[in-house]
């Protein structure tokens, strides 16, 4: 994938999430009628205006201890 300017991220920030994600659902990827958000999902801070940046998920999972490869602090995941 290629880098995204900070140009063009500023550029995304004055276009409507519907609009983005109407664009999205054109590459057919997964059905229209999957992965849509319901009308229960909303800003927490509206005041702070339109924001973006890059979304990443993880698992954590606590129901058993660490493999030698995955024994991490968790103190790192913290921004300051």
């Amino acid at each position: 994938m290629a880098d995204v300017t900070l140009e063009q991220l500023e550029a995304l920030k004055d276009i409507p999430t519907p609009a983005i994600a109407n664009a999205i659902e054109t590459f057919n990827i997964i059905p229209r009628n999957k992965g849509f958000m319901g009308p229960d999902i909303s800003a927490i801070f509206p005041d702070m205006g339109n924001m973006i940046g890059h979304a990443v998920t993880g698992v954590i999972r606590a129901d058993a201890p660490p493999s030698a490869h995955m024994n991490v602090s968790r103190v790192e995941w913290v921004d300051e």
